[in-house]
């Protein structure tokens, strides 16, 4: 291809089209034939001869960056919760009141191995609910009266309206049970 970087040797590219059409190489495999050369590189064959190598260079997934940004693009930024870097917001009604539950619930999810975080702004509590759903975080907690008083936690998952309320044992076996089975739902 005119303009590509083959300056070892023949290359072998898998090209791929992103979700928004552009056409990029997602793994390279190609031959060098100049280091083994330039570092005077050699080994015995089988016939005792003494013979120069070849060098492969393979990237099976380009860059790290470049795999990042392809996995986000094909996914719109919503992640699995498995891969999510923050899997839970929690959200208390009243930051005065909620503080000492959130932080109970936050420690439990902890222990679970369970990404989270408390959004302890000074924000309506839609707006905190919103903003989790723009930065599109797969589970939201909401922790008022109700919930302190009977250890329960009401979730919302990412994209839904609805409210969920189970107990925080419960939320943490249905939680754990999608990040091992690598669900997507």
């Amino acid at each position: 291809m005119p303009g590509e970087a083959a300056f070892y040797g023949p290359k072998l590219d898998i090209q791929a089209r992103t979700a928004i059409g552009h056409e990029i190489t997602v793994s390279t495999i190609q031959l060098d034939f100049l280091l083994p050369q330039k570092f005077e590189l050699a080994f015995i064959n089988a016939l005792g001869e003494k013979e120069r190598p070849i060098m492969i260079h393979r990237g099976l997934i380009g860059t790290y960056e470049r795999f990042i940004a392809v996995l986000l693009e094909q996914t719109k930024g919503v992640l699995p919760l498995w891969c999510a870097p923050k899997q839970v917001e929690i959200i208390p009604v009243n930051e005065e009141l909620n503080a000492a539950y959130a932080d109970e619930v936050w420690k439990a999810l902890k222990q679970a191995k369970i990404r989270a975080g408390i959004d302890n702004r000074d924000e309506r509590l839609s707006y905190k609910i919103r903003d989790a759903q723009v930065k599109k975080i797969p589970f939201q907690l909401v922790l008022g009266k109700k919930e302190q008083e009977e250890k329960t936690v009401t979730y919302r998952k990412y994209g839904s309206e609805e409210q969920i309320t189970v107990s925080l044992t419960e939320f943490i076996k249905i939680l754990t049970n999608k990040i091992i089975n690598k669900t997507y739902d």
